[in-house]
This record gives C-alpha cells, structure tokens and sequence, in this order.
C-alpha cells in the first residue's frame, strides 16, 4: 500500500529532474553564447528563482526533486573531492599551506556571520 502511494509522486518528481536538468543546460548554454563571466550553473539556478517567481506551480516536482536528490548530495561530492586530493599531491608545500589557511579563514568567516545574522534575525522571546 505504501508502495503504491509513492507512485503517485514518481512521475512529479521526473518532471522536476528533467526541469533541473533543462535550467541547467540552458544556463550553460546562455553563459556559453554570452561569454558570460558567469558560471552556467549558476545562471541556471537564476531562471529557477526566476520560473519560481513567475510559476508557482513548479515548485511541487522541484519540491520532490530536490528531496530525492538530498540524500544523494555525498554522492555529486566525492569526484571532487577525490580530484582535489590528487592535485594536492601534486601542490608545492608553500601553496598547500596558503590553501589550507585560506580554507580555514573562510569557514571560520562564514561561522561568524551565520552565528551573527542568526542572532539578528531570530526572534526575541523578551
């Protein structure tokens, strides 16, 4: 029974991949024909806010899209990860070491300013 009431949800949920998968390459595509500065992607994720905003009704397969892919996040991360630790192999020692204090420089940034818009934005309980 369980499994039937999934189904439901299976071809929303495709339809909201497929329309990742289309903001995407159509981001890599405008940066591409633009010679934009810009990273596709991230052009792509512009025209989603932007399709959010104009469409509402999208966001119930984006909505399921994005929770079916949550879980697989390590996964889209670990060929990254792996590339980046066999260029590090390669790195002189003095690059590595301003890598690394770069690294730890902006988590310990990035700490501070969400512990300091969190206490600005959270409500008082006065």
């Amino acid at each position: 029974m369980v499994a039937a009431q999934g189904l439901g949800r299976t071809p929303r949920m495709i339809a909201g991949l497929v329309l990742l998968a289309l903001l995407a390459a159509a981001g890599e595509g405008l940066a591409r024909a633009l010679s934009a500065p810009v990273p596709g992607p991230i052009l792509g994720l512009l025209m989603l806010l932007l399709l959010r905003a104009l469409c509402p009704g999208a966001a119930g397969p984006l909505g399921l899209a994005a929770r079916g892919l949550l879980p697989l996040l390590g996964l889209f991360i670990l060929p990254l990860a792996v590339e980046a630790v066999g260029l590090m192999a390669e790195m002189p020692p003095g690059v590595l070491l301003r890598l690394v204090a770069m690294l730890l420089a902006s988590t310990l940034a990035t700490g501070v300013v969400t512990a300091l818009l969190l206490a600005r934005l959270s409500p008082r309980d006065d």
